[in-house]
């Protein structure tokens, strides 16, 4: 039964005048200016690498967000237009640059497909030669995410070393916070350095990335409000947190904290 519309579905794609190719080929990716100067003038849509993006933002391309408007607020390129009526769009960009002149579709990150679906619309509009895209112009380059990895994945770690080595002392720093309930302190003692072991070999082996630091943000903003209830309660207590002898909980507390924090922040929204 499924033989008849496979059969139809060939025998139509081979006859039709524009037939759709029976492999789909990837988008050019075009690294530097030069290869971009050298086919500039072949109707086809490409991907243009970070370097190029930037050479031609510097050179006064115009530039268009292919997100929806209400991510528009998170901050868009300095000069980029937008909207979501794609006939509103290809009105813009034919009055800026008409239908012959280059310009950049962006979106947010990798896993972000509208500048690619954006670019083939517009490609529909009549702008089939020059409809551009590009991604990671506002990402984080990956050595510097990696870094972050690292060094956040040796803080859990080297978090976790001393509560392991001593649960019992553990479970009274914890029990100094006179916070959890039911006499816990102990089966968290156990349990929660080797959860920070995990977060931290996730971080640095690239294992789980958004799961260890989603976990590890998690973790922080307890740790934090921990911090917080013991300072508006007045306790004169260690912090427990196993990174330094002695350190007492404290403004300086939180602000190593949300350090931390901003640094999960940034890996969790990191797809590289």
């Amino acid at each position: 039964m499924i033989t008849i519309p496979v059969f139809i579905g060939i025998i139509i794609n081979i006859i039709k005048p524009e037939s759709l190719p029976w492999t789909a080929e990837p988008i050019l990716l075009i690294k530097n200016q030069k290869d971009l100067s050298a086919i500039l003038s072949e109707p086809e849509i490409r991907e243009i690498g970070l370097s190029v993006a930037f050479n031609l933002h510097n050179d006064g391309t115009l530039f268009v967000d292919a997100r929806e408007e209400e991510y528009i607020k998170e901050g868009f390129i300095t000069g980029a237009i937008y909207d979501d009526d794609i006939e509103g769009l290809a009105a813009k960009i034919d009055s800026l640059v008409g239908l012959d002149r280059p310009f950049v579709i962006y979106c947010s990150d990798d896993d972000c497909g509208s500048s690619e679906d954006l670019a083939y619309n517009l490609q529909d509009w009549g702008f089939t030669n020059q409809a551009t895209r590009y991604k990671k112009m506002n990402k984080i380059h990956p050595v510097i995410v990696l870094c972050m990895r690292v060094v956040l994945g040796i803080v859990f770690l080297v978090a976790s070393y001393q509560k392991i080595l001593d649960p019992q002392q553990f479970a009274r720093e914890i029990s100094n916070y006179h916070f959890i309930p039911l006499g816990l302190e102990n089966v968290v003692a156990i349990i929660l350095p080797w959860i920070e072991v995990f977060i931290g070999l996730g971080l640095i082996l690239g294992i789980m990335i958004d799961g260890s630091s989603l976990i590890s943000g998690v973790l922080l903003i307890m740790f934090n409000l921990l911090v917080i209830q013991a300072m508006i309660r007045g306790f004169n207590i260690e912090c427990g947190c196993g990174l330094k002898e002695g350190q007492m909980v404290g403004w300086q507390k939180l602000m190593e904290n949300m350090t931390l924090l901003i640094t999960s922040y940034i890996i969790f929204n990191q797809k590289n």
